[in-house]
Parts: C-alpha cells; sequence; structure tokens
C-alpha cells in the first residue's frame, strides 16, 4: 500500500485533480456530490482523458479506483484519493478523517476494504444500465 502512496506524475500548479471512470454512471453520478463537498477546490476529470492520464499509473489501476493526483505530482489511490481530495477543499472540516485515516488503527484497512468492495460492484445496482464493466478496456 505504500507504494501506491510514493506514485508520482507531472503535476504542474493549480488544484488537485480526482481522476474517475467516466464510462461508469455510478462515478459519473458521484462527480457533482463530490464537487459541492470539495467546494470547486478539486478538479475531476474522467481518466479516459489521456491529458489526465499520470504516466507512472496504468490504465488497469485508474479503471479499478478513483486517483488523485496533487499539484506537487503526489498520487493517491482509492480511499486515500477520497480522504486527500476532502482534506485539500476543506482541511480544517476534514482534518479528523485524515488524521483517523492515518492513526487510528485499524480505520484504515477497513476504509480501504469498504472502498474497494464499493468499487468493485459499481457497476451493479441503479446505476448499472449506464456503466459497461468493459469500460477499462
Amino acid at each position: 500500500m505504500a507504494a501506491r502512496e510514493d506514485q508520482r506524475t507531472n503535476g504542474g500548479a493549480g488544484q488537485p485533480v480526482l481522476l474517475y471512470d467516466g464510462d461508469c454512471g455510478f462515478c459519473r453520478s458521484w462527480v457533482p456530490r463530490w464537487r459541492r463537498l470539495t467546494r470547486g477546490r478539486v478538479a475531476f476529470r474522467p481518466y479516459q482523458d489521456p491529458a489526465a492520464r499520470p504516466p507512472d499509473v496504468s490504465r488497469e489501476a485508474l479503471a479499478r479506483e478513483i486517483h488523485l493526483v496533487l499539484p506537487d505530482g503526489r498520487v493517491f489511490a482509492g480511499f486515500g484519493a477520497l480522504v486527500r481530495s476532502l482534506h485539500a477543499a476543506a482541511p480544517r472540516r476534514w482534518g479528523w478523517l485524515l488524521f483517523a485515516y492515518r492513526r487510528v488503527p485499524g480505520f484504515r484497512p477497513t476504509a480501504e476494504a469498504v472502498y474497494a468492495r464499493i468499487a468493485r460492484r459499481r457497476h451493479r445496482g441503479p446505476h448499472a444500465r449506464a456503466c459497461s464493466p468493459d469500460s477499462a478496456a
């Protein structure tokens, strides 16, 4: 897991960018909510946009879970990306969540497991028709 946290990409000045599956109805349905939560301080781009993709992160990894690319080039994936996107937008409001993720025993593996389960099943349910499991191909 530490390797996922240490990945870097050619980040530039500006705001963090959250990469999501633009072919997934579930993912697309969450973007407006996430924009409100992050107060416009995080950009959202589908990973299918070649210009948005970090060169050192595989397309398969991007299809599996969200990725947050910080302006300094660091890349975070899964629940870690989710936590850091909230923290980047409102540190005072979401600092407790980042603290719990980093320091509370058992919180990180549990949160990552729940996130992974949801990510694997996002092609089912109310948005299934708008979301194809083959979108990562």
